[in-house]
């Protein structure tokens, strides 16, 4: 067995990768770790603005205001939706379940709650509610949300 060393990559990773960050700040009482994590933690605020210009998502536009009341509400809902959908990704990765908001969001959308009439005789017709069948990942979306506390207590579950 033979091997070499590519030079030329390691001085491309040594001038892209492996270089020094001045970080200024003027939080003066901070401490030097929490001055860097506070740094490295900053894409998830970057990432959080990239989303809400996706337009799939929690999204800023279109925007069909004009009024500068309305464009303050439709703000409000923007950054109110965000900070849900945050927070139950942060609630799904307490719980161990490594997923997406974009993939979660969908999975909960595929969970359907039926109403089922069914006629007894002369009688007025009862209803029960009957939730479609959910695959594994939509079973523990399910589980780990507690959503069973929202259907009514005959409700038929898979």
């Amino acid at each position: 067995m033979t091997y070499r060393v590519n030079t030329s990559g390691i001085d491309r990773l040594c001038s892209s990768l492996f270089g020094k960050t001045l970080i200024f700040t003027n939080r003066d009482d901070w401490s030097d770790e929490d001055i860097v994590l506070g740094y490295r933690g900053q894409y998830r605020i970057e990432h959080a603005f990239r989303t809400m210009k996706d337009p799939h998502f929690v999204t800023w536009q279109p925007m069909f205001h004009w009024t500068d009341q309305k464009i303050r509400v439709h703000a409000f809902y923007c950054v109110l939706a965000l900070t849900l959908t945050s927070l139950l990704q942060r609630k799904l990765h307490q719980a161990g379940l490594e997923i997406s908001i974009h993939e979660a969001l969908e999975q909960l959308t595929a969970i359907r709650e039926l109403l089922v009439i069914h006629g007894r005789g002369k009688k007025k017709p009862a209803a029960t509610a009957v939730l479609s069948d959910m695959d594994e990942s939509q079973r523990a979306l399910f589980e780990t949300l507690r959503l069973q506390r929202y259907l009514p207590p005959d409700a038929v579950t898979p």
